[in-house]
């Protein structure tokens, strides 16, 4: 932001989500906040109803990923989708989470954020099998971020699930190894 104080908003978004892998979730939520001033577009917002939910203020993040859900933008909609799919299964809505996960399965983009929420839908709706094939979806398009499998209570279900700790350890070994590689 020193370098650039023209563009505090991109500055701003990506401390939101350092700070968010970090656990630092109110953070998170103050500096993604403060992108909305900036801007209309959904550059945070979905990063913004995941603090929201991490910080504990699960009705704020279903009625962001609600709204997020019918936006145009389809990387948006169908990570909303599928989180949305994750909190209301974690809420004991499971019928509704299941219709909000068919929505985000049969949506036209599916990045790794979007594969990600639908295996930790398919977690907590105890489709183990299922939440490992689309966890893994995740890691070979782009997420392979070791901590975060292994401290997201949204993923608590498949803790004691053989395959899913095989997935994480391979992860641990992945990060082991780059961590030596970068770390001087």
């Amino acid at each position: 932001m020193q370098v650039n104080v023209s563009d505090r908003v991109e500055a701003l978004r990506t401390q939101g989500v350092i700070d968010f892998f970090r656990d630092r979730f109110q953070e998170t939520v103050k500096n993604l906040m403060e992108v909305q001033k900036y801007t209309g577009q959904p550059l945070a917002e979905w990063y913004l109803s995941q603090g929201y939910y991490y910080s504990g203020q699960p009705k704020e993040a279903e009625a962001m990923l609600r709204e997020l859900s019918g936006t145009t933008y389809a990387g948006t909609a169908t990570r909303s989708k599928a989180s949305l799919a994750t909190l209301l299964a974690k809420g004991g809505r499971k019928q509704e989470a299941r219709q909000q996960l068919n929505e985000a399965l049969h949506s036209l983009l599916l990045d790794h954020h979007a594969s990600y929420s639908i295996g930790s839908a398919f977690a907590q709706l105890g489709d183990k099998d299922q939440a490992v094939v689309w966890l893994t979806k995740s890691v070979e398009t782009g997420f392979p971020c070791y901590p975060w499998y292994q401290k997201d209570p949204l993923l608590d279900p498949l803790r004691d699930f053989k395959p899913f700790q095989q997935l994480v350890s391979q992860l641990e070994q992945q990060y082991n190894k780059a961590v030596a590689r970068y770390t001087r």
